[in-house]
């Protein structure tokens, strides 16, 4: 009897091991079916994701294109003419004169020589703020 109850005794733990070492290989088993799924859900949203991502670059790039395309209309020639003409700016009767400033500078003084008046041949001019020092002085 006492082998009995023994056998009794032991048989309870290993159907309890037993099941939980079944209840863990299911679920190792679920896990392990369940992760290519879970990839090819990740794949499938990435892919429509990039689809997206390339149609917004097809639009934009057709949006660049089509103001560029507005931008050349706007600086042609011909239409800034008539524009010119819309606001009153007309073409003028006589040819526009130009002015050719030469590179050469002139001292004040050698343009002055030939005016008319009172000439100051000072050779050795004195600066502006000495004259004020020799009056204080006097």
């Amino acid at each position: 009897m006492a082998t009995r109850q023994q056998a009794l005794a032991r048989f309870p733990q290993s159907t309890l091991t037993l099941r939980w070492g079944l209840i863990v290989s299911i679920s190792l088993l679920a896990l392990s079916a369940l992760i290519p799924v879970l990839q090819a859900s990740l794949i499938t949203t990435q892919g429509h994701d990039l689809q997206l991502l390339k149609q917004n670059r097809t639009r934009l790039t057709s949006e660049i294109r089509l103001l560029e395309s507005e931008l050349a209309g706007l600086n042609s020639l011909e239409r800034i003419e008539r524009r010119a003409r819309e606001i009153g700016l007309i073409d003028p009767d006589t040819p526009p004169i130009f002015i050719q400033i030469s590179n050469n500078l002139t001292s004040v003084t050698k343009t002055t020589e030939g005016l008319p008046g009172k000439e100051i041949s000072d050779s050795n001019p004195t600066l502006w703020w000495r004259s004020i020092f020799k009056e204080d002085q006097h």
